[in-house]
């Protein structure tokens, strides 16, 4: 599996496979939460971005020793600033014909829901193994120390369907894979 690339799109940092590895799912369009990444991505230029980074507490050598933790449960208490959040999310994707909103467990489930609502998409949650009720798929995927499994519900993608995916970061890219490989299901 190829490692995924990040690159701007507009005010957010988005993450996908390359766009070759894209062509078995065209209707798929791939971009993850990187909430610390949309500061950088247009150099500061939306006021919005300045309240947004500064509503995220960093926590160094969380979870472990040399990581910066980017805690974003302080965002979610400025309600100025999530709503900026979603806001920018909105401003970016309203347009893109986008029926699907994926939400990867859990702060997809955050995201998610009040971006979906706002450009008319449904939203369908990707979670963890047997969390779902009734008939799921399922996808292996690899993390920096092992395997687990992503589940969607049978039926939530259409044929059709273009989906966003909703993710708070992107370490190995399996996560974010796995989603893709599911929705193409």
């Amino acid at each position: 599996m190829q490692a995924p690339f990040i690159s701007p799109l507009h005010t957010t940092v988005a993450a996908t496979t390359p766009p070759t590895a894209l062509l078995p799912l065209p209707r798929v369009l791939a971009a993850a939460v990187a909430l610390v990444g949309m500061m950088a991505s247009e150099g500061g230029e939306d006021h919005r971005l300045t309240r947004i980074a500064s509503a995220i507490r960093v926590i160094p050598d969380f979870p472990k020793p040399g990581i910066m933790f980017q805690d974003i449960t302080t965002l979610l208490l400025d309600p100025k600033a999530f709503r900026d959040t979603i806001d920018m999310f909105v401003e970016r994707y309203r347009d893109q014909e986008i029926t699907i909103i994926a939400g990867v467990e859990a702060r997809g489930f955050i995201f998610g829901p009040p971006i979906a609502l706002a450009i008319g998409a449904k939203f369908v949650p990707m979670r963890k193994p047997k969390k779902l009720p009734g008939e799921v798929i399922s996808e292996e995927y690899s993390l920096e120390y092992g395997t687990d499994r992503m589940e969607m519900h049978v039926g939530a993608v259409q044929p059709g369907d273009r989906a966003l995916v909703i993710d708070d970061l992107i370490a190995t890219g399996g996560t974010l894979s796995a989603a893709i490989r599911l929705l193409g299901t």
